[in-house]
């Protein structure tokens, strides 16, 4: 470490009484010795970053862009992207959570809005003194064990579990990429379809629809982050009506062209520059 450019990732997996609330902890340190700014892109599951070091700088992607330091933050289902700043050193880790487990930790999706929730607002008493904690502790397996045991704790104590229609139907969106009949989803429960959809956003913070196209945004994302398929194919396979209708889509939910983001990389760290944003407003 503190070589320029330097980074590292280590990953965790939750314990076995959490294994369908987390998918999963990630850790991750960098010591670049310069200012990185990176375009953020939010999946479909709410993530919950936490930091311990300096306060990161977040900006929302466009031509009014409103700027938040946190050290800490919730990125909530169908969050914009983001611009996000260090001053040339960053550890942070990373839980990728179900929606309900998200309802169990900070309240019901549907009341939470905007792309970035800092920490101290959610969680005004326990998340005094958490980076201190974390940064305290020797390795990456503590701080997962830390979090997780955190985590757990409130989970078990309020445990809003989303019935069990809609958990289906989440996986169901899941696993097909988003290429869903919403209509055929809910007839399949027995719901009327306003019913399902009213419960489904009430439960997961999104409509199906608007999940759906999430999820199929964030498979049509990886494929293009490879070189093999043309754009045109990612559109075929994704679901997508054409070409056209996927340069739309990333410009909506990414803040730039597919065949820009294709080719924006760091050279020396993971990740996409901030300046590929930029260019397409």
């Amino acid at each position: 470490m503190g070589e320029s450019g330097s980074s590292e990732l280590h990953v965790g997996s939750p314990s076995e009484s959490l294994l369908d609330d987390i998918a999963g902890y990630a850790g991750f340190e960098e010591h670049p010795g310069r200012i990185v700014r990176r375009l953020e892109i939010p999946g479909p599951a709410p993530i919950l970053v936490l930091t311990f070091g300096e306060r990161l700088r977040v900006s929302a992607v466009g031509n009014q862009p409103t700027v938040t330091f946190v050290r800490s933050f919730l990125v909530v289902p169908g969050a914009a992207p983001a611009i996000v700043e260090h001053n040339g050193s960053l550890r942070c880790l990373e839980v990728e959570l179900s929606p309900w487990a998200t309802t169990s930790c900070f309240g019901p999706l549907d009341g939470l809005h905007g792309s970035v929730l800092p920490l101290e607002d959610l969680w005004q008493r326990e998340a005094r003194g958490l980076p201190e904690r974390l940064a305290e502790l020797p390795n990456w397996e503590s701080r997962f064990a830390l979090i997780d045991h955190m985590l757990g704790k409130k989970i078990s104590a309020l445990k809003r579990v989303a019935r069990p229609e809609i958990r289906w139907a989440w996986s169901e969106i899941k696993r097909l990429n988003g290429n869903v009949a919403i209509a055929q989803m809910a007839r399949s429960i027995g719901w009327s379809s306003r019913h399902f959809v009213s419960c489904f956003r009430e439960q997961i913070g999104l409509t199906p629809k608007a999940a759906a196209r999430r999820f199929r945004f964030d498979r049509a994302r990886r494929l293009v982050s490879g070189l093999a398929p043309t754009l045109a194919e990612v559109a075929l396979v994704c679901g997508y009506s054409d070409q056209s209708h996927l340069t739309r889509e990333f410009q909506e939910l990414a803040g730039c062209s597919p065949a820009s983001y294709r080719f924006a990389r760091f050279a020396d760290l993971p990740g996409i520059a901030a300046d590929l944003a930029c260019e397409h407003p």
